[in-house]
């Protein structure tokens, strides 16, 4: 059969389209790191929905399966194997469980434990003990009965009668819960989540993503609640940010694989084994990712100032929009080792007209720079030029030291003109040309 040339499009053309798959195409992983059909590379945070709990092309796991695929790859029911009872042996000895069943997916596993507890209860009880009690928004399986225990009604509507004899209940409400229960029930099926400890390394992995998650959220306001235990996490997006789960994926996808758990939580379920450097890595990428989105709801909100005459109050209009633009700067992290120029406005909004500029230079260092805006009034007295007045300037202060790194606006009440102490019309010009030519693409948009 000779090779068939496919992309991303294909599955447009080819598959049922229950799913929305990325751009990118995956083709190949190693450990937590995954290569796409171009050569891109992406840290892993899915772990294929928590089921390659050891990475990817694990070399134990690599050369058990050669070594079986040299013996024998299928056999079917009418037949048992050694490796499968070899594993169910090891589960019973190491669980509550008497016996095995072994099937090829989550689904069909819930299933049958639902069918079991229904068969058992009738055969012990009677035909009226059939309940089965469950949560809303869980998830149990794409089966019809899966999904109608799930309790999440966009998986369960559509298809006809559903199965009757399932109560669902809120999560983590343990009274009602209870009371719920009760002669006619024969199952309560909830997701539970085992203490990480278990696993060596898990909890240490665990608490670097609940740390990193929780930087974002202080430094962002973008979450409402990280929740979970081990390394089955979500991070729950806050109302200002409600269903903007898949612009976070969307922004994330050059540079990481994630998942969503509906449209308001971002879900993580990487390797147990995930290298700390490539958890860190990934975790700069979702930062990059969340700023793009924070950023993208505020430029959508921010009005731009209206085109007025060049009095004082108009001036005043444009460098408050200007603050506000560049405080959305400052609030970013300089990602980079060196400087980079925050570029200060001025204009007159009839004609256009640059009247005035100034510029700040930021360092790279710790997690954000340490600058505040301070109003100071200045006494410009001139004896040869016959002034003494008073002038306001908006300056950039030094948090920790309080000494001002920004020249700042010199406006005089009395023109529309903007002064700079350090030069004259010409060198604010060439100022601005440098600064902005310097000025890195990310900026960008805070100085226009």
């Amino acid at each position: 059969m000779s090779k068939i040339e496919v992309d991303r499009a294909t599955f447009d053309e080819v598959m049922v389209p229950c799913f929305a798959p990325m751009n990118s195409v995956p083709d190949r992983g190693r450990g937590s790191r995954v290569w796409d059909t171009e050569g891109r590379d992406y840290v892993d945070f899915v772990g294929c929905i928590a089921v390659t709990a050891l990475g990817h092309a694990h070399p134990e796991l690599l050369k058990v399966l050669h070594e079986q695929g040299d013996k024998l790859w299928h056999i079917g029911n009418g037949y048992t194997n050694a490796p499968v009872l070899r594993l169910a042996k090891r589960l019973t000895d190491l669980t509550f469980a008497d016996r095995a069943f072994f099937v090829n997916s989550g689904a069909e596993a819930n299933e049958a434990a639902l069918k079991l507890a229904r068969r058992y209860a009738v055969d012990m009880h009677g035909p009226d003990k059939v309940e089965i009690v469950s949560f809303t928004q869980s998830f149990h399986g794409r089966t019809f009965f899966t999904v109608s225990v799930g309790g999440q009604p966009k998986y369960a509507e559509g298809f006809g009668p559903q199965p009757q004899g399932i109560r669902h209940l809120p999560y983590n409400d343990l009274p009602r819960a209870l009371e719920a229960i009760g002669p006619k029930t024969c199952a309560v099926i909830v997701e539970l989540i085992s203490d990480p400890r278990v696993l060596e390394g898990v909890g240490e992995r665990s608490a670097t993503i609940r740390a990193h998650l929780e930087r974002i959220g202080a430094r962002f306001g973008i979450f409402h609640e990280i929740r979970g235990r081990g390394l089955l996490l979500g991070a729950e997006l806050a109302d200002a940010f409600k269903d903007r789960a898949k612009d976070v994926l969307n922004a994330a996808a050059n540079g990481v694989i994630m998942l969503i758990a509906g449209p308001n939580v971002l879900r993580f379920a990487p390797s147990f084994v995930m290298p700390m450097a490539d958890l860190d890595e990934g975790f700069a990428c979702i930062k990059k990712a969340i700023e793009q989105v924070v950023q993208a709801g505020q430029d959508t909100q921010r009005p731009r100032p209206p085109r007025r005459h060049a009095d004082r109050s108009a001036m005043m209009l444009v460098l408050e929009t200007r603050i506000a633009l560049s405080e959305d700067s400052f609030r970013a992290k300089v990602d980079f080792l060196g400087e980079e120029f925050y570029l200060f406005v001025l204009e007159d909004t009839r004609t256009g007209e640059l009247l005035g500029t100034s510029s700040i230079v930021a360092s790279a260092g710790y997690s954000e720079p340490f600058y505040a805006f301070r109003n100071d009034a200045l006494i410009h007295a001139s004896r040869e030029l016959k002034v003494n007045r008073k002038i306001h300037a908006l300056t950039m202060s030094h948090e920790l030291t309080g000494k001002s790194r920004l020249t700042g606006f010199y406006i005089d009440s009395g023109t529309t003109r903007c002064e700079r102490r350090s030069g004259g019309a010409s060198a604010v010009a060439r100022a601005c040309c440098t600064s902005r030519r310097i000025a890195s693409a990310s900026r960008a948009r805070s100085f226009r």
